[in-house]
């Protein structure tokens, strides 16, 4: 029995949990850009930022935007540009601007709110020196690291990778060139606080102090999306130099490969980004599919968005709850969207992935020595505006809520039975008719219970029942331990149970067994209802008859023999008692012990 109540119930003491429910949502507005990243922030909403115009969009966790901003650098240029989330909650933006004659890299810094903290490019003071800076990322103490790869010489043009690094309020830490030769790649910092390079096919690993410690070169892929660390290597995805097929491949910490080669996908195009787990696993969106993988590319999960739409997935994060959110065009070049998925990466809308298998590629790896050097640069502040805006958005997937606990329940005798929603959609705010305030409850008495609970975003209050009742125990009483005589048996008879079925441990089905050995006996009694009820009972055996025997003599001579006065006798007895009178009628001996004797 269900239905939505129309607007809030108020309700005490209630529990407040994350609002989950599914949706794919459009952004309406024409003038966001479709090369976009989405942010997790830390109130379980999302930033989705444009690198084509640097605009911004703050999302509260039901998806309504909260505030927009855009940045009006000046001079920036409008192809090179990242953006992170900061682990003090805020946004990193990284530009090119362009100065004088040359180019230099600007970060931004950005608070919760949106608010521009400050702006710093990194010049060289001689105009002597362009940077093309392509990836941002954060290292374990909160500095910034910029790669830049396509550095040069203005005057001779030679070309060279960089790696910019600051502290997190943009004070200049080091500036060091990689002789490598210039083109566009990423970067990321590493477990043990130094920098992984990606320059095309190329890989350098420098430790923290920027030392390079291994730099490979490998073949039959290419491309420049930043790999990700694993717990045993590097991952990074790219492209088949003939067919455009989407690949991946691994190296451990040395820079080794793992899987003797690239694995090549069925999959074609551009190579999609990888986002991390907490659990090591690593989750690519690549237009409409969803695939989760573990460290050693195997499909732990795979799903769709929803196939009847022209959807671009581009960029995708997990929330502080871990529930997964991506983003990106409606057509390869068209307006944003967002979707909100469950945790099996669905959104609730009628979708079927494209299977994804791999074939291993053999490819080669080459050593490359590589030399850096520092190159002094300047950091420059910048004061520039902000314009606000407003979106709004359309809802084009969005399902109802459902509320389902359950259908009406018959328990077996004793059980018990946790109640919760099933539906997964998940509500901010829970009351059952206990009392309890818990997303689910657990219950051992018969009755009929109901949930009622409140989705925030839409004010919409559900309400769903559920009866349980307990089946009547059977009395399934074998009795108290028997003691049988000797040489006999015993007939075990099961409790009377209309249309149940029996089971002894010596694997008899009928209602009675008969036993003639000792040892623990036990009969499982099953009803209609499947419902098992069991006991248990020792079985033993001892003489009954007794035969007793008194000696009319003996003699305490100290020879061995006939030493003291005691019966003999061949049963087993229950109590013992032997007394001993002379000729006056007066007790000269009493032991209750069978074993002992008057002499």
């Amino acid at each position: 029995m269900r239905f939505i109540l129309s607007g809030l119930l108020l309700l005490t003491m209630i529990v407040h949990t994350s609002a989950q429910q599914r949706f794919i949502k459009e952004i309406d507005y024409p003038g966001f850009g479709s090369n976009i990243r989405i942010l997790p922030t830390p109130d379980n909403g999302w930033i989705i930022f444009s690198l084509d115009s640097l605009k911004m969009t703050k999302f509260n966790s039901c998806g309504i935007p909260q505030w927009s901003r855009h940045l009006l650098i000046p001079n920036a240029s409008p192809s090179e540009y990242d953006v992170i989330k900061t682990n003090d909650g805020g946004v990193a933006v990284l530009t090119t601007i362009a100065v004088n004659s040359t180019f230099a890299a600007l970060i931004t810094k950005i608070n919760p709110s949106g608010t521009i903290l400050w702006s710093k490019s990194y010049e060289d003071p001689t105009n002597d020196y362009a940077q093309i800076p392509y990836t941002i990322s954060e290292d374990h103490q909160g500095n910034l690291v910029v790669f830049s790869g396509a550095a040069y010489h203005i005057a001779n043009n030679p070309s060279y990778n960089h790696i910019l690094k600051t502290t997190s309020n943009g004070s200049l830490i080091s500036s060091l060139f990689y002789d490598y030769g210039g083109t566009w790649g990423s970067a990321i910092v590493t477990s043990d606080n130094g920098v992984l390079i990606r320059t095309g096919n190329t890989f350098i690993k420098t430790n923290n102090a920027g030392n390079v410690q291994w730099a490979k070169g490998f073949g039959d892929t290419y491309y420049y999306i930043t790999p990700i660390e694993v717990s045993d290597g590097y991952i990074y995805t790219g492209y088949t130099n003939t067919g455009n097929k989407i690949c991946f491949n691994k190296l451990d910490f040395s820079g080794n490969m793992v899987w003797g080669g690239i694995k090549v996908s069925n999959y074609y195009g551009i190579p999609p980004h990888m986002v991390k787990k907490s659990n090591g696993n690593f989750v690519v969106a690549y237009s409409k599919s969803i695939t989760e993988f573990d460290k050693d590319l195997n499909v732990i999960s795979q799903s769709a968005i929803d196939n009847s739409l022209p959807l671009y997935g581009k960029d995708f994060c997990y929330l502080s709850n871990g529930i997964p959110v991506i983003t990106g065009p409606m057509s390869p070049t068209g307006i944003p969207f967002f979707a909100k998925l469950n945790n099996a990466y669905k959104a609730k809308c009628p979708a079927t992935p494209q299977p994804i298998d791999f074939t291993l590629l053999n490819t080669f790896s080459i050593s490359n020595n590589i030399s850096f050097s520092p190159y002094n640069l300047q950091e420059v502040s910048h004061v520039f505006q902000q314009d606000t805006f407003s979106v709004t958005t359309l809802d084009i997937c969005k399902q109802p809520l459902i509320l389902d606990i359950g259908n009406d329940t018959l328990l077996c005798y004793q059980q018990s039975l946790l109640i919760k929603d099933n539906s997964e959609d998940g509500f901010d705010t829970y009351l059952w008719s206990t009392g309890a305030t818990t997303t689910s409850i657990t219950v051992n008495n018969s009755g009929i219970y109901h949930l009622r609970v409140i989705y925030n975003c839409n004010i919409d209050t559900l309400y769903d029942t559920i009866k349980v009742d307990f089946v009547p125990p059977i009395n399934n009483n074998l009795g108290e331990d028997i003691i049988e005589c000797e040489n006999k048996s015993h007939l075990f008879s099961a409790p009377y149970c209309l249309n149940c079925n029996y089971l002894w441990n010596t694997g008899s089905i009928n209602d009675t067994i008969i036993a003639f050995k000792p040892g623990n006996y036990w009969l499982q009694v099953s009803d209609t209802n499947g419902c098992i009820y069991s006991d248990t009972v020792s079985l033993d055996f001892a003489k009954c008859e007794c035969e007793m025997f008194f000696p009319n003599s003996f003699t305490p001579n100290n020879d061995g023999l006939n030493e003291v006065f005691q019966p003999n006798y061949y049963c087993d007895l229950a109590n013992y008692q032997l007394r001993v009178f002379n000729r006056r009628g007066q007790q000269v001996y009493s032991t209750k012990n069978s074993l002992a004797g008057w002499n």
